[in-house]
């Protein structure tokens, strides 16, 4: 079962594949980038020993050798092949320069170098945000581009770890920072979120989308998150130019890349060209979206007992994923109008006023708890309703008229489901087998699958974290949900999304129509890759 996750790659191609209607224009090269990109980052975050090691110094190479190419190369007329050595010799060499320094004093350099280039990084993001353009005589962020990937592999390999361990630490960090929400929580709620009152979910849950959604914005309106989206569409561009592959328009490449921290909101950065979207740049971006959860979910994830490292993984995955699955389906067939160019973010009314921004943050976060928190009674409700009268035929069908037997899950066995796990769980359960679940968890696991397209990811994950509670599941088959889960893809997010870009769409509105739930499946099927994906190197461990 280790590697039976490709099958599940090839499937989701393939069904793409069949959908596609211009299967000549479709760019391979970039598929199999899409895929490969999903193996490295799956590599470092579940591989183990040589594998993290391996896909890590990968990663470092590649960022390394773009800030390189910004710094010094661009201009030298030198071939990608030169360029490429020249920047594996620098990398190793600095690589190997930290390691030699020893555990103590590598993680001092790197600390040191971390800190200067956060301090530099905030105060010059916040004081332009500010009206306050403060220029330095050097390319201060490339620089640290070159310096910061190799320490941070030097450090690890000092201190016998991995980047395995890198990306836990990420993980712990992002779990310690939102039980800071907690601090906030128990001043206005007191002993309600105390342990010994147990869990209460929406004031828990409630208290770190409130936080993350503040926090966010909050980092938005200083323009750091802007700095960071801009600078990562710019490494995805040269990536791509550099291996010979027509690459992503402007805007659709700033939409799929910013979908992990923003979450649904991002379609609006392009907001003054969603007039002007070729269809395959609609379905990219739209799909990137839907294949995505924002970071004001995190929390609230983290919380039902699902990994941080699992959901951080999966969010960025998703992004190669959704690419290589929305171009095979909606190849580009014509000249979009922002390819080949660099487009700004359009900045909200709050860009620059940090108390604004973070009392929008505020009560966006209040909306959102407060939409999770009804959808949960009503969803939840409706399965119970529904698992009642599957029940009550089952009950009738499989046991009055068929004398059935009740099974393991106190069901009769027969021709009806009795409840809507096991109705969905046979229907998703093939995909879920492709992805590489242990087949004693392929109906549970179906089961998820089918919550999360056809209610919402939050009904899922809540079902996905009980399951965690009780044990019923492998330790695999746990990772693999979580990425299969990671996604926006369901009914909700499609209105939300229509009534997003509408009003921006001019001519293009029947195209928005027409495509929106296609981007729904779409965005699914990337989540699922990007599970086999996990499911393979999780596999090899």
């Amino acid at each position: 079962m280790n590697l039976i996750g490709f099958i599940g790659i090839i499937v989701f191609c393939l069904i793409a594949f069949l959908f596609s209607k211009n299967r000549k224009s479709i760019d391979w090269k970039l598929i199999i980038w899409g895929i490969v990109m999903q193996f490295l980052i799956a590599g470092i975050t579940l591989g183990k020993g040589l594998i993290s090691l391996g896909t890590f110094f990968i990663w470092v190479w590649i960022i390394t050798w773009y800030n390189i190419e910004v710094l010094v190369l661009r201009d030298k007329k030198i071939n990608n092949i030169l360029s490429a050595v020249i920047s594996f010799l620098i990398t190793s060499l600095l690589i190997f320069i930290i390691y030699i320094c020893g555990a103590k004093l590598s993680s001092i350099i790197f600390s040191f170098t971390w800190y200067i280039f956060l301090i530099i990084g905030i105060v010059k993001s916040s004081a332009n945000a500010f009206g306050k353009n403060i220029k330095l005589p050097v390319k201060w962020s490339n620089i640290f581009g070159v310096l910061i990937p190799p320490f941070i592999l030097g450090n690890l390999i000092a201190n016998g770890k991995t980047g395995a361990d890198f990306f836990e630490n990420i993980g712990k960090f992002v779990t310690d920072f939102l039980a800071f929400s907690n601090l906030g929580g128990e001043f206005v709620f007191g002993k309600l979120l105390s342990s010994d009152m147990g869990f209460v979910f929406v004031l828990s849950v409630g208290s770190s989308v409130i936080f993350i959604t503040a926090f966010i914005s909050l980092i938005d309106a200083l323009g750091i998150m802007n700095n960071v989206i801009i600078s990562t569409s710019r490494f995805v561009y040269w990536n791509m130019k550099g291996l010979g592959i027509i690459p992503l328009s402007g805007a659709e490449t700033l939409v799929a890349v910013s979908s992990i921290p923003m979450g649904g909101d991002n379609i609006l950065f392009i907001k003054n060209y969603l007039s002007k979207l070729t269809k395959s740049e609609i379905v990219l971006s739209l799909s990137s979206i839907m294949a995505t959860i924002g970071a004001h979910l995190f929390g609230a994830f983290v919380y039902m007992g699902v990994s941080a490292t699992h959901i951080i993984a999966a969010s960025v995955m998703s992004v190669p994923a959704v690419i290589a699955i929305s171009k095979i389906a909606f190849p580009e067939d014509e000249e979009p109008v922002t390819r080949g160019n660099d487009i700004d973010i359009i900045k909200d009314e709050n860009y620059g006023k940090p108390m604004p921004a973070l009392m929008t943050g505020i009560w966006n976060g209040i909306q959102s708890i407060l939409i999770i928190a009804g959808s949960l009674i009503v969803f939840i409700s409706l399965i119970g309703a529904l698992d009642y009268l599957l029940g009550s035929l089952d009950a009738y069908v499989d046991g009055q008229l068929l004398h059935g037997v009740k099974n393991a899950y106190n069901e009769y066995k027969g021709v009806v489901p009795g409840s809507l796990k096991t109705l969905l769980g046979y229907i998703f359960s093939p995909l879920a087998i492709v992805m590489g679940v242990p087949l004693e968890d392929a109906v549970r696991v179906g089961y998820l699958m089918g919550t999360k397209v056809s209610l919402n990811e939050v009904v899922a994950f809540t079902q996905l974290g009980e399951f965690i509670k009780s044990g019923v599941l492998t330790e695999k088959s746990i990772i693999i949900s979580s990425f299969a889960l990671c996604g926006f893809a369901n009914p909700g997010t499609v209105a939300i999304m229509l009534g997003r870009v509408l009003p921006f769409s001019g001519e293009n509105k029947e195209n928005y129509i027409n495509l929106i739930f296609k981007t729904m499946f779409i965005g699914a099927a990337a989540s699922w890759m990007t599970a086999a994906v996990a499911g393979i190197i999780s596999g090899l461990i």
